[in-house]
């Protein structure tokens, strides 16, 4: 077997990098419930490409680290693989956490598609190593089939059970870590064989050229960190009730929005007897979503209405606030506010067809802000 040497200051700057993509990538997907199903699922692609070419920069720079005895190159058809099953594995795995149900399950299953996503860039990357024959040994598959779903689910958790921003750089830091560790694991039990004399070497992609398309890599990742960190550790806007009436935005904007603009109603479509009729927004007290429509709950009614809770939350006036996935509620409607251990309610007024809505963990916040809580 060859004997082989490691630089250390690319070994730190592959970790960092693996640092800088997985946060970027996490940051990017921040608050994308708000959005539209098409702006969400654009997001997630653009946070896969992050996570996933992020990932793929980390296990090439730590390869230009390995100093071997012989020349190296790489397999193009190998290398471009193997960037292209971590985008798509990430991309699942955040598709799942942004679509599906997120309890444990999901966020488990989630987690141990990008960590099994990592493992497997990891050996393909290794099959196209040119010049030497790489040779790994079953203690290292063995490790890393354990350790890679469980760090992806280490990582998922700290960064999923709470969407804060100390969640998110927790996140960050543990999944960056954890692809550091399933690749340098993996090398410590990797050894690399020489070729025998009489075989050719065909060089695909040398170490100058894979220097190159990694320079350029690291390069947009961390130009995607400095715009999502600049908006992240922007002050977020948030919403305050004024004399019990509409909600307006932060202090800053009050001087700009008065009352009576605030409260401007809007006319909200609905479904009734195979026609489509309108209700003024000021006389929906809450809406719930139903698959991809929603309904609206008057004081003496429940209307089928045409559009998404998406699409309800980015046209309806300030006085709504969202309090969950699939609810939003009219301030001037509430009537209570119940703050239980993980969650809480919305108490409705005079509302025949509902009489409270679910707050989720992650807005009980806002919504206190919004009622003057």
């Amino acid at each position: 077997m060859l004997t082989y040497t490691y630089s250390l200051p690319l070994v730190m700057a592959s970790i960092i990098i693996a640092i800088l993509a997985a946060f970027t990538g996490l940051a990017l997907t921040n608050g994308i419930s708000e959005l539209s199903i098409t702006r969400r699922k654009l997001q997630i692609g653009m946070a896969a490409i992050v996570i996933g070419g992020g990932i793929w920069s980390m296990h090439f720079v730590a390869l230009l680290a390995l100093k071997l005895p012989v020349s190296i190159s790489y397999d193009l058809i190998w290398t471009i693989g193997s960037v292209l099953i971590e985008i798509l594995m990430s991309g699942a795995a955040l598709l799942i956490l942004h679509f599906a149900r997120r309890n444990w399950l999901n966020m488990s299953i989630a987690g141990s598609l990008m960590g099994y996503g990592i493992v497997t860039m990891h050996f393909v990357g290794m099959l196209g190593i040119r010049g030497c024959i790489p040779v790994f040994w079953l203690t290292g598959k063995l490790i890393l089939v354990v350790v890679g779903p469980a760090t992806g689910i280490l990582a998922v958790w700290a960064a999923y059970r709470s969407r804060t921003r100390l969640n998110i750089i927790l996140g960050s830091i543990i999944f960056g870590l954890s692809v550091s560790v399933i690749h340098y694991v993996g090398m410590y039990w990797t050894g690399f064989a020489a070729l025998p004399p009489e075989e050719a070497i065909v060089t695909a992609l040398d170490n100058g050229m894979l220097a190159l398309w990694v320079l350029f890599s690291a390069f947009a990742i961390c130009g995607f960190f400095l715009l999502t960190s600049a908006t992240f550790l922007a002050p977020q806007t948030t919403k305050y009730v004024v004399e019990n009436g509409p909600v307006l935005h932060d202090p800053a904007s009050i001087a700009e929005e008065t009352k009576e603009q605030a409260s401007l109603a809007l006319r909200v479509p609905y479904e009734k007897e195979n026609s489509i009729r309108f209700i003024n927004s000021d006389e929906i007290a809450a809406i719930q979503a139903e698959g991809h429509y929603c309904v609206l709950y008057t004081e003496n009614e429940r209307l089928f209405c045409p559009w998404s809770i998406s699409n309800a939350m980015d046209r309806m006036p300030d006085n709504f606030i969202r309090t969950h996935r699939s609810y939003m509620v009219n301030v001037n409607f509430v009537s209570g506010f119940v703050r239980n251990k993980d969650n809480g309610r919305c108490m409705i007024e005079n509302i025949s067809e509902l009489a409270e809505v679910p707050i989720s963990r992650s807005r009980i916040e806002d919504v206190k802000l919004a009622l003057g809580l």
